[in-house]
């Protein structure tokens, strides 16, 4: 990102705060170590919870905001995106962006988004992928593995490594008690809670509420309960 000295703004596309998922989770981190106090970031919701007019509100009033700011300065667009819907969402931006000569941060966030491409995309529509991932001037991802995926479809990209936040305690007890896993997430496939050793499922299951659930019935070492099951095939 820019800080400001050539005059340009960072136009940051992304879901509302207050909704559930990892952009969101990413988003909240930064604004609480002061990201955007820090940082000439205008933040444009492009994504909200709620019924299908309370979407397309938003995304209309997300392309109204755009077109503002596209008259005030020069800018950088950094669009955070997932698959499906997301990244087509974002796509329109990318387009004005790219006709405004805006250079353009693609952050990709779904852990879905190879399958989406792989399995989900026509010829056209994965042209039209790689295409943008190649036009980007920094692809942005979470981990290696992703980066190596981005480089196999589109050798060219230009591609950045930028880890989720994770925020710190300032202090550590040098003594602490005896061995804890806290997961934080939906019990499905995709978020990884079934990657982890066999442990006392009772006390790892969440509802899609996020209340702790689990009895000696259900739950069982080395046995998955029955909310596991419920919630595994959710959307995350």
């Amino acid at each position: 990102m820019s800080d400001n000295r050539g005059g340009r703004m960072v136009v940051m596309l992304g879901t509302a705060f207050e909704t559930r998922g990892g952009i969101a989770a990413v988003l909240a981190s930064w604004r609480a170590a002061g990201l955007f106090r820090r940082w000439p970031v205008e933040y444009v919701e492009t994504h909200c919870q709620g019924s299908r007019m309370d979407k397309l509100a938003c995304a209309a009033g997300a392309l109204v905001a755009f077109a503002s700011l596209a008259l005030r300065a020069r800018a950088v667009l950094h669009v955070h995106c997932a698959s499906r819907a997301s990244f087509w969402r974002k796509s329109v931006f990318m387009i004005l962006a790219r006709f405004l000569r805006w250079p353009i941060v693609l952050h990709l966030h779904g852990g879905r988004f190879e399958r989406f491409y792989a399995q989900e995309c026509g010829a056209l529509r994965k042209a039209i992928v790689r295409d943008f991932l190649a036009h980007a001037d920094c692809v942005a991802v979470v981990s290696e593995r992703w980066a190596a995926w981005v480089r196999s479809v589109v050798p060219e990209a230009r591609v950045a490594r930028i880890a989720n936040p994770v925020a710190l305690p300032s202090s550590v007890p040098l003594v602490r008690g005896g061995a804890r896993i806290a997961f934080v997430g939906r019990c499905t496939e995709g978020k990884g809670i079934f990657d982890l050793p066999s442990w006392d499922w009772a006390r790892a299951c969440a509802s899609p509420g996020g209340s702790i659930r689990g009895n000696a019935t259900t739950c069982s070492r080395n046995a998955r309960c029955s909310c596991c099951r419920r919630t595994r095939n959710a959307s995350p």
